[in-house]
């Protein structure tokens, strides 16, 4: 086939027709191989070749030289006479290997060939297949120990940010923290100390210890050595993995002989335990105090994000004792940044109920402090009973000679913001006057906006 042109030189006015011949045999491309796995589950091999003229043969052969039958075969000319060839043949796990596509053209020339070899590339042996569970099995223990090791982290994580509100909490209850050791000759004689009296634990053996009047004979207890006479204190104790505690003050004069009721709840007990319950969320049971009868007041649950502090009840007694003496007071407290709204102490009154229990408790956010003042003004706050949150407004209003700029009025919200930002007052700028100017330049503004034609 041949291709011609036409040549024009515009100086000399020549036209010279230019036609050449292109040779078949060098107008195809090399076989070029593509593979991929087949719907079947063997591998398809695809042979595709471009540029051939005349229309040339494709032909698969194995490595014995054995002409194979393909699956598919595409031929298409393109828009200059050229053949484009495309031919596939689907290779199981018992063909050959090794696999060869050649395009033979029609007219003498060279023929174009392009081999592979499939090896491996079938689906695995046994063995391998052993080693991927094992893969398979390995991954799967490093996921389970991942998820386990962020269980943990996330636990105490949890765990430090209680520890954290805690610390704040105390902070703002301006407590003081007591250096608490413990004081050998009251101790129960199952019990040792440490060395820095700092630590108890029970023992299985009775100690050889002197009997006083100052050491518990009957119940597993131990006084500190350090007392108190004023102040608001507090102190950590972790304990260990006993089922229940009972850690709080006593009188000096408290019993230690025989077997006493180190958390009787009337009001005239010798020994007083407090708990802060921050979240009580276990429905009450019965009997567990042992009352001598139901009367009195039925225990209720604290506001949400909350809790309730008992006198002479342990945590085990609080979830499951149902009735309070009459007269026992309990007292809500809530967390570190939330307020009481509403009555914050209740008392067991004679006829069975709590006061106030018209009037709701709850733990609300607090609203920053700093908007319930302003500067060269006034800040008016409504509906706040000690301090401001949901439900609390503001209103601004600034003295004589200043404006005000931001808004008049700001909402505490339930997540503890306000609705806009804390205004200011602004000294107010005089304006013109004493020139005798001013009415008579607003007349001829007037009178120039109204008489047509007029322009400055």
């Amino acid at each position: 086939m041949g291709s011609c042109c036409l040549l024009w030189d515009a100086v000399a006015v020549t036209i010279c027709l230019l036609c050449v011949q292109t040779s078949a045999s060098d107008s195809g491309s090399d076989p070029l191989l593509h593979i991929m796995i087949d719907d079947s589950g063997g591998i398809r091999v695809t042979c595709l070749s471009a540029g051939w003229y005349p229309e040339p043969q494709l032909l698969w052969t194995n490595s014995r030289g054995e002409t194979l039958s393909p699956d598919s075969q595409e031929k298409d000319s393109s828009d200059r006479g050229l053949f484009n060839l495309s031919s596939s043949v689907v290779l199981t796990k018992s063909s050959d290997p090794v696999l060869s596509c050649t395009v033979r053209p029609s007219a003498p020339g060279l023929e174009k060939k392009t081999s592979i070899s499939i090896t491996g590339l079938f689906p695995q042996s046994p063995p391998e297949k052993a080693v991927l569970w094992v893969l398979l099995t390995v991954a799967l223990l490093f996921s389970l120990l991942g998820a386990y090791l962020f269980r943990r982290f996330r636990k105490e994580h949890e765990e430090a940010s209680k520890e954290l509100e805690w610390r704040q909490f105390l902070k703002t209850a301006s407590l003081s923290a007591a250096e608490v050791t413990l004081n050998e000759d009251t101790a129960y004689p199952y019990l040792i100390l440490s060395k820095d009296r700092r630590s108890v634990t029970h023992w299985a053996i009775w100690q050889d210890v002197p009997q006083t009047t100052k050491r518990f004979s009957c119940l597993p207890g131990v006084l500190a050595s350090k007392s108190f006479t004023s102040g608001k204190w507090y102190w950590d104790v972790e304990v260990g993995s006993w089922d229940s505690w009972a850690i709080g003050m006593a009188k000096e004069s408290v019993e230690r002989m025989g077997m006493r009721d180190w958390a009787a709840p009337a009001p005239h007990s010798k020994m007083l335990l407090l708990l802060l319950s921050l979240a009580l969320g276990a429905e009450p049971g019965a009997g567990a105090l042992r009352l001598n009868s139901t009367e009195g007041c039925e225990i209720i649950h604290p506001p949400r994000d909350g809790g309730i502090r008992y006198r002479g009840l342990t945590p085990d007694q609080v979830q499951t004792v149902r009735f309070l003496p009459f007269n026992y007071e309990i007292e809500y407290v809530c967390r570190p940044d939330r307020e009481i709204v509403g009555p914050k102490v209740r008392q067991c009154l004679r006829n069975g109920t709590w006061t106030d229990m018209s009037h709701p408790s709850r733990c609300l956010r607090m609203c920053p402090k700093i908007h319930l003042s302003l500067e060269n003004g006034r800040a008016v706050p409504q509906a706040m009973e000690r301090v401001p949150v949901e439900g609390t407004w503001v209103e601004y209003h600034c003295n004589s000679g200043f404006r005000l700029v931001g808004s008049s009025r700001s909402n505490c919200t339930k997540a503890g913001r306000w609705t806009s930002p804390k205004p200011i007052c602004e000294l107010r700028r005089s304006t013109a006057s004493g020139s005798g100017l001013g009415p008579w330049v607003t007349l001829w503004l007037c009178w120039a906006v109204q008489v047509p034609g007029f322009w400055f």
